[in-house]
């Protein structure tokens, strides 16, 4: 969503002093009632901006369908930001522990959203112990230097779709994969995995690795969407989507 704005440095640097949230739009009934509010009790679109005070329930710049529609230009966008840092200062050395591991809902949601957003999909699976235990491990690495902001981190559950996932039946019982998705993010392969007795050396060396063998390639969408509506490719949303969204 307009990336002349969201990958320009000044609004990068400004981005650390914020909570990034991605709302999945129709895919869950509390995320559309808060953004049907903020557009105004008008219906549901599959993409907008704003920015939040730190109640998460006040706007504090017009929302919006993009970043287009609430400033010039990327400068502006990177002085509003500044504007609020100042307001709303926050506290300096958040530890890990209290951010917690941006967690998205489920596989499935997360394998869509991965291929959205051109990353990598980190997948918990094992009993209750296990996966906290590496949940523990991977909050520590994903907000450290080397990996912030790589990944996607998603529990697998009794709903998860195997079959989906090539490689997924080789791959550790319980443990954690790396999973890249496929066009239209139905799909993904495994590429990495570790067992549930993974050590932090040993998880962070992997995705490490796989942060440097990852090389997304640019997507012509239009193209995509043509080729997709010819072979009957499908996402069924919790949610009704307005025609032509």
């Amino acid at each position: 969503m307009d990336r002349s704005y969201l990958s320009d440095q000044q609004v990068v640097e400004a981005s650390r002093g914020f909570v990034c949230a991605r709302l999945i739009t129709f895919e869950d009934s509390e995320e559309a009632k808060l953004m049907k509010r903020l557009f105004g009790g008008r219906r549901l679109v599959n993409t907008m901006f704003t920015i939040m005070d730190p109640s998460g329930k006040n706007a504090l710049v017009r929302a919006g369908r993009s970043t287009r529609m609430a400033f010039d230009d990327a400068a502006a966008m990177a002085v509003e930001m500044r504007a609020v840092l100042t307001r709303f200062p926050g506290r300096k050395n958040v530890a890990a522990a209290d951010l917690g591991l941006p967690v998205l809902e489920d596989v499935r949601i997360a394998l869509n959203v991965t291929e959205c957003d051109a990353q990598q999909l980190v997948i918990l699976r094992g009993n209750v112990q296990q996966v906290e235990e590496l949940r523990k491990q991977l909050t520590e690495l994903s907000w450290s230097p080397k990996l912030v902001g790589r990944f996607l981190y998603s529990v697998a559950d009794d709903k998860t779709d195997w079959q989906a996932l090539k490689g997924a039946a080789k791959a550790a019982k319980a443990g954690v994969l790396i999973v890249r998705s496929e066009p239209y993010g139905l799909t993904g392969e495994v590429v990495a995995d570790a067992k549930a007795a993974v050590t932090v050396k040993e998880l962070e060396k992997m995705l490490v690795a796989a942060v440097a063998s990852h090389k997304p390639k640019a997507v012509d969408t239009r193209r995509l969407r043509r080729r997709g509506i010819r072979n009957g490719v499908q996402w069924q949303t919790e949610l009704s989507a307005p025609k032509g969204r």
